[in-house]
């Protein structure tokens, strides 16, 4: 179990990985007020969130990733293709693959230093071949081709968790987005891969499903 420490809380949110959290914040300024002081803390700024785990305190820029948008999510990324681009190269050098990396990267170091040869201005090349250059020149990425927007969530939830370790997602108005067959699927995904998750929500959209664990703050800033 995880706790999401902050001033808006009058006792730390409890999240665990067999339930889903939920926070309702019906005040409209409190829900911006929240949602931007969250964004400030994964900038790196000073503010009153704070993620525990037994006696362990994480660093939330670190282990937590933000949704504010499931339309605008990025799955091909820069930092998620550099992520597989350098974890594949790894693989490339491993027993597996070494010695076709290495006999590969011999042959275009060769075709190059031929097709040099005879051009009517002196060119250099290195002696080494990036891989992660090749990659991205040939564009290897995520294929997405044809993925509802549920399964594109949950492909980005689950390489996000598995590529950067993260420990928690939080996800605004993903209610207004999903129907409840859907939301049930992603939970039973999320908690499956044992993935910690906290919705926030402006308001209960209906009968409440029954893996979440729910905590409202009302118009008045009482915590229900």
């Amino acid at each position: 179990m995880m706790k999401l420490v902050s001033s808006y809380f009058e006792e730390p949110l409890e999240i665990q990985e067999t339930s889903i959290s939920l926070l309702i914040i019906e005040n409209p300024h409190m829900l911006v007020a929240f949602i931007n002081e969250l964004q400030q803390a994964l900038n790196k700024e000073d503010t009153s969130f704070a993620l525990l785990k037994g006696s362990r305190k994480f660093s939330v820029d670190k282990e937590v990733e933000l949704i504010t948008d499931i339309f605008s999510i990025d799955i091909n990324n820069r930092k998620v293709l550099s992520k597989i681009y350098e974890d594949l190269t790894s693989r490339a050098h491993e027993d597996e693959f070494f010695l076709k990396t290495h006999e590969l990267e011999g042959k275009i170091i060769s075709f190059i230093d031929n097709l040099l040869q005879g051009y009517d201005y002196p060119l250099y090349c290195k002696d080494e071949v990036s891989l992660p250059s090749i990659m991205k020149d040939l564009e290897v990425s995520i294929d997405i081709k044809s993925l509802t927007i549920l399964e594109h969530l949950q492909n980005y939830v689950e390489i996000i968790s598995t590529l950067f370790k993260k420990k928690l997602f939080v996800l605004i108005n993903l209610k207004s987005f999903l129907s409840k067959e859907d939301l049930q699927h992603f939970y039973q995904f999320c908690i499956y891969e044992k993935i910690h998750i906290l919705l926030i929500e402006p308001i209960e959209r209906f009968p409440r499903i029954y893996c979440e664990h729910v905590r409202i703050i009302d118009s008045d800033l009482c915590e229900i």
